[in-house]
């Protein structure tokens, strides 16, 4: 059972406040961090993007380069067993660390005019392999140091720690690389990493899990571990659905909104970076109202708000293929944000709530791997868009995304709709 780590004193009173979570002095220090870390990560994503589609002309080739961003998903189940057993605060820091000094090296490159698209390959894959952990850590993290009657409140703050930086990244990476360059680009998005970094020694580590270690070797305790935790995930129903779920929104309905979304404002609307920079702040204003909405309302129950925000976003995903103008995107792209944060903010509350703190680490870890679904899903996209072309893409995706929703849900027979209700109402953690 995490405890609250430096509250204010008057933290028992403020608890009934909207902006309870910040009465926790880590909280404060981690949200500041994760703006600052979400921001470089923004501006990154733009960045690469459209180097690539414009120095390549290629689709298919955006897709690959926006999936190398993805491949520290693979490392995601190991590290989670790492997590449980040291401090979630020095892992995050080191991560951040290295992502500026990445970024710093690709800036190098751009202000000597030596970048070319191979070195945006090795970038996104060197980045890759941090980002996804990067963001285990830190909801993980969050589970750690807020109570549960305010987890589902700190949990739309922390979205905002993505869809803020998201208008902020998406103007300025667009701002910047238009007016000196990308290596001027690349500056600014290694100093967003430098100053995540120095936030983050604020954050309290919290409390380290001491369950009773195996015997044997490292290896074997490892095993051990690793074993114990995937036990742990088949024998909970609820995990098992969760955890579908993500693998689904990252396979059939990031891609689309996300990674491909270059070539959405290139060939549904024939706009340059600066018109895909809007399309972007669109997604993220809708997603930063609806984290906003979480943030400082208690929607109960939260899996029935996970459930509906994933349908609607799915649905809307088609909806956006056949926009005619530029002014609809913006307006459908906000409504799919809305409803996409909706989904994946209530579904990580949800997933943590019903999660035995000894096992988040690991939990989060394989969580984690279902964002590879969101690599397939862009090469799988990239390839369909070259093939068909855009709106094809998008509409195969949202049918296929809302047929296997449905036949989740019905196998499951609702099963999943209180447990985390069940959570809050018998803990105050």
């Amino acid at each position: 059972m995490p405890r609250v780590l430096n509250p204010s004193p008057g933290e028992a009173g403020g608890a009934r406040s909207l902006l309870a979570p910040f009465a926790v002095r880590s909280f404060r220090f981690q949200w500041g961090s994760d703006v600052t870390t979400s921001s470089g990560f923004e501006m990154e994503n733009l960045i690469l993007g459209w180097f690539v589609l414009v120095e390549t002309g290629s689709p298919f080739l955006l897709a690959v380069v926006a999936a190398m961003q993805y491949g520290g998903t693979l490392l995601a189940p190991g590290l989670g067993v790492v997590a449980d057993r040291m401090s979630r605060r020095t892992l995050i820091l080191s991560m951040r660390g290295a992502l500026a000094l990445i970024a710093a090296a690709a800036a190098a490159l751009g202000l000597a005019g030596l970048l070319e698209p191979w070195h945006a390959f090795v970038i996104a894959g060197l980045g890759g392999l941090l980002r996804p952990l990067d963001m285990m850590m830190r909801f993980s993290l969050l589970a750690d140091t807020i109570p549960s009657r305010l987890l589902m409140n700190a949990s739309g703050f922390q979205r905002l720690t993505l869809d803020a930086p998201r208008i902020i990244g998406a103007l300025a990476g667009a701002g910047i690389m238009a007016a000196f360059g990308v290596g001027q680009a690349y500056v600014a998005v290694a100093a967003f990493y430098l100053l995540a970094t120095l936030i983050g020694f604020g954050i309290s580590p919290p409390p380290l899990g001491r369950a009773e270690l195996s015997a044997g070797s490292a290896a074997t305790r490892f095993a051990a571990e690793f074993g114990r935790g995937l036990a742990y995930m088949r024998s909970s129903e609820n995990i098992r659905f969760l955890l579908f779920l993500a693998l689904l929104a990252n396979l059939l309905a990031f891609p689309s909104v996300l990674g491909l979304l270059p070539a959405v404002a290139r060939d549904l609307y024939g706009v340059d970076e600066n018109g895909l920079a809007q399309l972007i702040v669109a997604f993220a204003a809708g997603a930063f109202i609806a984290s906003t909405v979480l943030a400082v309302t208690r929607l109960r129950p939260p899996a029935t708000v996970m459930a509906v925000g994933l349908a609607a976003w799915l649905g809307l995903v088609a909806a956006l293929a056949f926009t005619g103008s530029f002014a609809q995107g913006v307006a459908v792209l906000v409504l799919i944000g809305f409803a996409q944060s909706l989904g994946m903010t209530s579904m990580g509350a949800v997933l943590l709530m019903v999660t035995a703190p000894a096992y988040r680490g690991r939990v989060m870890g394989v969580r984690m791997l279902a964002v590879y679904g969101n690599a397939v899903g862009l090469i799988l996209g990239g390839a369909l868009i070259e093939w068909m072309g855009v709106r094809f893409q998008m509409v195969a995706f949202a049918i296929a995304g809302l047929a296997l929703f449905g036949l989740a849900v019905a196998a499951t027979r609702g099963r999943w709709v209180g447990a985390a209700a069940t959570q809050l109402g018998g803990s105050s953690h």
